[in-house]
């Protein structure tokens, strides 16, 4: 009989790797965020009540991700989209404004496909630039313009659905 790790690692870890590679394009990066990811599912086990189920394959998504937003975090990705020609001449009540712009255009991302809302975090979240999101999707840079117009076209009519436009 199996423990709980080991049906997890047998049901989902193709899955996490999978996941994995969408955020890293060399392998061992990708295959080491998975080891993490692992090591985190075990330290939570006891939130896993029965395997496969969609409450399982939901935690492991997620730890997986936060796992591969951690490490992308930690590599210290350049900002280069903001670079040194951010405007921070803006008022406070500009800045409150903002803030609310963009915590209403988070919680509009995961009303988006799976595939634009990761695309949209990578740019928006992440500050990262089109050939960088191409990279670390495994697509080439026109694909990631592409699919990045796709998901701000599909993001725009639901910030409108949602009244925030």
């Amino acid at each position: 009989m199996t423990n709980k790790p080991e049906k997890i690692w047998i049901e989902y870890s193709r899955l996490m790797l999978y996941i994995a590679r969408g955020f890293f394009s060399d392998e061992q990066t990708a295959e080491d965020a998975v080891s993490e990811a692992i090591i985190r599912i075990i330290e939570n086990i006891d939130r896993f009540e029965e395997i496969p189920s969609p409450l399982a394959k939901g935690l492991v998504i997620i730890i997986t991700k936060n796992i591969c937003r951690d490490k992308m975090k930690k590599a210290e990705l350049p900002f280069t989209e903001l670079g040194d020609e951010a405007d921070i001449s803006l008022s406070p009540e500009a800045l409150v404004i903002s803030e609310e712009t963009v915590s209403g255009i988070m919680t509009c991302l995961p009303k988006l496909p799976e595939q634009y809302a990761d695309i949209l975090r990578l740019k928006i979240v992440y500050h990262m630039s089109d050939n960088q999101i191409a990279k670390a999707l495994r697509i080439n840079p026109q694909n990631a313009r592409t699919r990045l117009s796709r998901a701000r076209s599909a993001l725009i009519k639901i910030i409108k659905e949602e009244g925030l436009l």
